[in-house]
């Protein structure tokens, strides 16, 4: 698992980005990935899931 910080959060579109603190990777996730309530600047943990465009944040919790 990775573990990052919530960059930002838009409830109303579903969607955010988490970043990785060591390297600075930012990666995209939808709202249907997150396992429980977040909000911005929450540290994280969650697995990379690779798709055709690239690679998405799942399985997201607070650590």
């Amino acid at each position: 698992m990775q573990t990052g910080i919530i960059q930002f959060y838009l409830k109303d579109r579903g969607f955010g980005y988490i970043r990785i603190l060591e390297t600075g990777e930012e990666y995209h996730f939808a709202e249907k990935n997150l396992m429980e309530k977040i909000k911005d600047k929450d540290q994280v943990q969650f697995e990379l899931k690779k798709t055709k465009h690239g690679f998405y944040a799942a399985n997201i919790k607070k650590v």
